[in-house]
């Protein structure tokens, strides 16, 4: 499988470039400094904790500093992210008073607004939370920055769970953003988790058309591969898929992308498929000589002996 391109956390800034945060008044603070610092080694420690007491130390000398601020909204995330919503719920006070702040002193920082709407949508009800609220937020962010607003349209999709919402939200966000690779990617993704193949074959053929690097061209071409063997449809031409990419990814490093074994996989599903017994235990035994732990090959061999 693919990983995760667009990770949704508790909180999440606007995945696209956003405004320069307000950092601290003249002369420089440097216990601020510090103190900030040590939050991003705390966070690249992955120990929210420690990047937490490191903010506090931080607005401790300076309560004004709005890149203090900032970095309480850093370390509670990375905190959320270690031990999930409802544990981390008692930091959702801290968490809305430095929001509170940087937004009042920069009320137009568009990151600010992202961080903002992010929480409103993803935190519960009685931290703070409101999907209303969200939407209305998005809005006014609309009238700054159309791209990083149709980036929280995708955020408020996803957190309604309706296919057809979501589908529609992706889409505009990529005829917006069209130098936005990866979220192409993603659109693909998310058509073929929902079953939608026939609508993400359509995709790929016309993202396919949008120059790109080795890593989307290729992925793409995978994914055109999975879609018609998921779908059960147009299976030789699938095959030829997967063969193609075989032979183009020896030339890419680039660990992201599926590797030889699963392509190899995919292509014995789709022998099965076409009931070509022979040929799809050799695809599937090939799989498992290059990754022994290739769970679709040792599923589809199992299914076959």
């Amino acid at each position: 499988m693919f990983p995760v391109l667009i990770t949704i956390a508790l909180i999440q800034t606007a995945s696209v470039e956003a405004d320069p945060v307000l950092y601290c008044g003249e002369p420089e603070n440097a216990a601020v400094e510090a103190a900030i610092r040590d939050v991003e080694e705390q966070i690249k420690a992955e120990d929210g904790l420690e990047a937490i007491a490191a903010a506090e130390r931080a607005l401790q000398a300076d309560e004004n500093c709005i890149a203090a601020h900032m970095a309480m909204l850093d370390a509670i995330q990375q905190r959320f992210e270690e031990v999930g919503a409802m544990k981390a719920l008692p930091l959702a006070g801290k968490y809305k008073r430095s929001l509170a702040r940087a937004l009042e002193a920069d009320p137009d920082n568009v990151e600010i607004r992202a961080r903002e709407i992010g929480f409103l949508i993803n935190a519960p009800g009685i931290a703070g939370g409101s999907k209303r609220r969200a939407k209305e937020r998005i809005e006014d962010l609309r009238q700054l920055n159309t791209i990083v607003a149709a980036d929280m349209d995708v955020m408020l999709a996803k957190s309604g769970g309706d296919n057809d919402e979501i589908a529609a939200a992706l889409a505009a966000y990529v005829s917006i953003a069209p130098d936005d690779l990866g979220a192409r990617i993603e659109h693909v993704l998310f058509l073929r988790e929902a079953g939608r193949y026939r609508e993400a074959d359509e995709k790929i053929v016309e993202y396919a058309a949008t120059p790109g690097d080795d890593f989307y061209r290729l992925a793409l071409l995978f994914l055109r591969g999975t879609v018609r063997v998921l779908g059960e449809y147009e299976l030789v031409e699938a095959e030829g898929f997967f063969k193609q990419y075989i032979e183009e990814i020896e030339s890419v490093d680039n660990q992201q992308l599926p590797n030889k074994a699963r392509a190899l996989a995919y292509i014995g599903e789709s022998r099965q498929l076409r009931e070509d017994i022979d040929g799809a235990i050799q695809a599937y035994e090939d799989a498992i000589a290059l990754n022994p732990e290739e769970e679709k090959a040792i599923n589809g061999l199992e299914s076959l002996l």
